[in-house]
């Protein structure tokens, strides 16, 4: 399997990419309040502000809110379109789409994600597919029974060689490139798998997936946000691998519809 190129978080061009080139972005949302949250309501559509009451609890609101402004202004910086003017669709499985700015032209493909805390997505060309996961690492799983349903026999041979205490980072780190995948493939949680095999090594992902009809290029990405959050990305195109550049931006930005970079 091929490796995305990977600039890190430290990276801070926003210019969208061209090609073979995706943007992932990302933003903490601990320091936002429910003020931030209600400001940015205008940006999100009538039925994300509906689907925005039923939820609970403050905390899931407000990643709810920060999640959809972050895409919104996204998809913006790459079509040039307001974030509150953007039209989003889903298919019959329930997959989200951008409706085409431009009725003759392409749009761009995306994926989303929360985790509590933390907010992500990532936008690539209409001939690319994108998933992307973000999640807690949680010491507090068991990591033995969640890891005996979806992970390989080599995974499980990986996570018994961690350290106690690393296994819950090995776990949520395997877990988020199996849902990346899922995602990049179109594909629910009952699409997961143990005949896919994941390896990380550092910065390093190896993949080993099924033969399949499918003989597009895969690629992913995984890397840590921070000590208490993992991010995984997986790319499919064509030909060539896709580059993937990963760029955190400040929270309070991304809920007014626009996007500063975090300082390197």
């Amino acid at each position: 399997m091929g490796v995305p190129h990977h600039e890190g978080p430290a990276d801070v061009s926003l210019r969208p990419g061209h090609g073979s080139v995706a943007r992932a972005y990302y933003c903490r949302t601990h320091s936002l309040d429910a003020h931030h949250v209600d400001a940015a309501l205008h940006v999100l559509s009538a039925d994300e502000r509906r689907r925005c009451g039923w939820i609970f609890r403050d905390t899931d609101r407000r990643d709810y809110v920060a999640a959809h402004a972050l895409l919104r202004a996204a998809l913006a910086l790459h079509t040039g379109v307001e974030p509150d003017h953007l039209a989003l669709d889903k298919d019959a499985a329930g997959r989200p789409s951008l409706v085409p700015p431009d009725p003759e032209g392409d749009a761009p493909t995306f994926s989303l994600s929360h985790t509590p805390g933390l907010v992500a997505c990532v936008i690539a060309s209409d001939r690319d597919a994108v998933g992307i996961d973000v999640e807690t690492i949680d010491p507090s799983v068991d990591v033995r029974q969640l890891a005996g349903h979806v992970c390989s026999a080599d995974e499980l041979a990986d996570l018994r060689n961690c350290a106690v205490a690393a296994r819950p980072t090995r776990f949520f780190q395997l877990w988020t490139l199996k849902e990346a995948l899922l995602k990049a493939q179109g594909v629910g949680l009952q699409g997961m798998t143990r005949l896919v095999s994941f390896r990380v090594e550092g910065m390093h992902v190896r993949a080993s997936l099924p033969a399949t009809a499918d003989h597009r290029c895969w690629s992913f990405l995984q890397t840590p946000i921070g000590a208490t959050h993992v991010l995984a990305i997986a790319t499919a195109r064509p030909a060539t691998p896709m580059s993937v550049r990963v760029i955190g931006v400040e929270p309070v930005s991304a809920m007014s519809g626009a996007l500063v970079p975090l300082e390197s």
